[in-house]
């Protein structure tokens, strides 16, 4: 049998492929920002940087099932509780630029995410990602968060890198493709804010092109102050790798769960650039006695159609330790040039995001299973897997 990835090993190597996010950052943490709380009661939203504009929070009204309460940039409807996370109107002037913001949460109380409604179109934003961060990368209002985008002839300040956090991220949303707004099963949520490891919100947009105006894009956020028996976490499978001229490569990862969690997979998300043409995961149980493998199919989508989190297609299915997530990409290159995993729309990607819920709040500690992919890695050499699907 070849190696199989832990979950629970670092694994996660953003030069050899991990573009989105950098895991591990600064050895060391930097200064905590300062920022200032707003007071709020019920506010997941307080504010921004010491450089921040506040951008409001919820006050000190508790609303009826029916009032909507408008409030700064948030307000109620029903139980649930609206807050807008965008961009302070930035304009970007090189292509593929990937900038970051950050909104601090109440540390005193926790808060439940329990939807997401994208503010961006696909004509001038690739990407949306949002996630729960301890620390943000940088203490600036908005930051560059590329940090394998450098351009040729950037100025000093160009070159200015920072991470998206300080530590690992955990990823809360994700979106492309004019994807639709997402709300999370009756009872699920992630957990934001009071004593959990989602201090602060960090969004990252990345620009596929310069901008001509300012941009406001972002995420409106459903949470409720209403503690939620299940909590919800994120799991991304990612490989790096390349593709050879004029041909179909399928880029392949596949790691164990080794920590002892039983994981609910309720939705998944597909992610490549242009030469995508499908994205699939799978649950590998192995039988212990006759060492085949047995595949459960969690979804499998075209990347070129909006990238939503759509919902899993056997909702029964149960991860639980020792048991293998695996996915795979289906890449056509047909122009006349090798292409690489790599951060820019001449780039590919061959990124599968798994939503899935717990019971209680132990998730998983290391949240991406990654491989280096094509010519590197296969599943049925490096990985030993047996009885793959086609």
């Amino acid at each position: 049998m070849g190696t199989r990835l832990s979950l629970n090993r670092a694994i996660f190597n953003l030069a050899a492929g991990l573009w989105h996010v950098r895991f591990y950052g600064q050895t060391h943490r930097k200064k905590q920002p300062s920022r200032v709380s707003l007071g709020s009661i019920l506010s997941i939203l307080l504010s921004h940087s010491k450089n921040r504009d506040v951008l409001g929070g919820c006050g000190h009204f508790l609303p009826t099932d029916r009032h909507i309460i408008t409030i700064g940039k948030c307000r109620w409807i029903g139980k649930k509780f609206l807050s807008s996370e965008w961009m302070p109107g930035v304009i970007t002037h090189k292509n593929d630029t990937y900038l970051c913001t950050a909104y601090a949460l109440n540390t005193e109380d926790t808060n439940f995410l329990v939807g997401f409604d994208p503010i961006a179109h696909m004509h001038g934003v690739h990407h949306v990602l949002l996630f729960g961060c301890d620390g943000p990368g940088s203490d600036e209002l908005v930051w560059n968060c590329g940090e394998m985008t450098r351009h040729r002839g950037d100025t000093e300040e160009e070159e200015s890198r920072a991470p998206t956090c300080t530590e690992q991220p955990n990823i809360l949303y994700a979106w492309a493709h004019d994807a639709p707004k997402l709300d999370l099963p009756e009872g699920v949520a992630f957990r934001v804010g009071g004593n959990t490891k989602n201090k602060y919100l960090v969004l990252q947009v990345h620009y596929m092109h310069e901008t001509k105006k300012e941009d406001f894009s972002g995420v409106r956020v459903a949470s409720t102050p209403l503690p939620q028996p299940k909590t919800a976490a994120t799991l991304l499978v990612v490989t790096g790798g390349e593709i050879a001229p004029k041909s179909t490569e399928q880029l392949e990862a596949a790691c164990v769960v080794d920590e002892s969690v039983e994981m609910h997979p309720f939705a998944f998300r597909v992610h490549t650039h242009r030469h995508g043409k499908r994205v699939g995961g799978w649950v590998v149980k192995e039988n212990p006695t006759t060492g085949v493998d047995q595949w459960t199919l969690l979804g499998s989508r075209d990347p070129q159609l909006p990238q939503l989190f759509e919902g899993v297609k056997n909702k029964s299915i149960v991860v639980s330790q020792g048991d293998i997530i695996a996915a795979r990409c289906d890449i056509k290159n047909e122009e006349n040039r090798k292409i690489q995993i790599g951060p820019t729309g001449e780039d590919e990607m061959c990124n599968f995001y798994l939503m899935y819920w717990v019971d209680g709040d132990d998730v998983l500690t290391n949240n991406v299973c990654f491989s280096p992919g094509s010519p590197q890695y296969h599943w049925s050499s490096q990985a030993g897997l047996n009885h793959l699907p086609h």
